[in-house]
């Protein structure tokens, strides 16, 4: 409830929506899925909202527990949802288009869909000037490739 008050503070849209389900058999856990109706594409607003409606556990605990029946690909190395605790980043990610997944109890509110480019972001990319946080994430994805290119060389 804490991480809702939070985004309706800063999101002070009246396009903001909220779908509340209860999961988890014994737990009856409220899961809320947030989005900006307009901004956001209404059929990924719908598989969340399936997804999350098909979970069949006896209790969610944190939201954690959600994030593995978001994934498309289970068996994938790469991750398929965001997360985050802080609640200006997640703000900024409804701004960008995501939807969001509050679990009550939990801190980590998920976030999808979910793109590679964001595990290279960093919290203060949103509050420095866009033209060094751009010049730093473009570091970030060339440190990146030169790694494996060393890597892949040495071996």
């Amino acid at each position: 409830k804490t991480n809702l008050s939070e985004l309706r503070k800063i999101l002070a849209t009246p396009n903001l929506r909220t779908i509340n389900l209860k999961v988890g058999k014994h737990t009856q856990t409220l899961v809320t899925i947030v989005y900006i109706q307009g901004i956001a594409d209404n059929s990924i607003v719908e598989n969340v909202k399936k997804r999350i409606e098909n979970i069949n556990v006896d209790g969610i605990i944190d939201s954690n527990y959600v994030a593995g029946f978001l994934e498309e690909r289970p068996n994938s190395m790469f991750k398929q949802v965001g997360n985050s605790e802080k609640p200006d980043v997640t703000a900024s990610k409804i701004l960008e288009g995501r939807v969001a997944i509050i679990v009550d109890g939990s801190p980590i509110v998920l976030t999808v869909p979910f793109i590679y480019i964001e595990d290279l972001q960093s919290g203060d990319d949103y509050y420095s000037n866009h033209i060094r946080a751009g010049f730093v994430r473009w570091i970030r994805i060339f440190s990146i490739f030169v790694s494996i290119l060393i890597l892949h060389y040495e071996l």
